[in-house]
This record gives C-alpha cells, structure tokens and sequence, in this order.
C-alpha cells in the first residue's frame, strides 16, 4: 500500500517539515530545496519517507521508522522516543502530524543547553 500526501493540500506543513530536517542537516547533499516540490509517503514497511529534491539537484529522501505500540512493552515507546521515530499508521495525515511533532521536538533539544 502506498499512502502519501504530495505538494498541497498541506505543502506548507511538508515545506516545515523539510525545513526542520534543513537544521539538522551537515552536508549540502542533505539539504532540501524548498522550491522543489515534496513527497510524504509510506511505502509499506516500517518507514515514511519525505521525498524532494536536495539544493545540488539530487533526489534526496529522509526516513523515519515507524512502529506499532500497540500491546507491546512500554520500552519500545521508549526506544522509538529515543531514535525519533512514530508510532506507525497508513495515514499520511496523521504520519505528518506526528513528525512535526517529532522533529520539533528534536529541534527544541538541540536548542537546549
């Protein structure tokens, strides 16, 4: 099954969510383009990925894994809180709610002393 949300209704959500994966980035060949449009998408698997287009031209894609939490031991919520990970789903919509809130919370903790 492939889910996905492309350029709009929510791009400005997808063009924040690649900014915030900008901020992290160490290297130009990981940097998205914002003026390229981008791909949220689960492809079966374990993963979303964010797909676009990085400033040297090159596809360029980040993953996040994905797991279900459901039944199992409140360590795995733990180690996916630890890896920025999401609790999985097939909705694209709620995937991207939950990586904003993700990668928030990973650029509010770089921030912190």
């Amino acid at each position: 099954m492939i889910a996905s949300i492309q350029h709009h209704p929510r791009g400005h959500d997808l063009l924040t969510l690649a900014a915030l994966c900008n901020e992290r980035a160490t290297d130009d060949r990981c940097v998205y383009d914002l003026t390229c449009p981008l791909r949220l998408a689960y492809e079966g698997g374990d993963y979303w990925y964010l797909w676009g287009t990085a400033t040297t031209g090159t596809v360029l894609q980040y993953s996040w894994v994905a797991v279900q939490l459901d039944g199992q031991p409140e360590r795995y919520r733990e180690e996916l809180e630890r890896c920025y990970g999401i609790e999985a789903t097939i909705s694209a919509e709620v995937a991207l709610d939950r990586l904003l809130a993700v990668e928030r919370r990973r650029a509010a903790e770089k921030e912190e002393p």
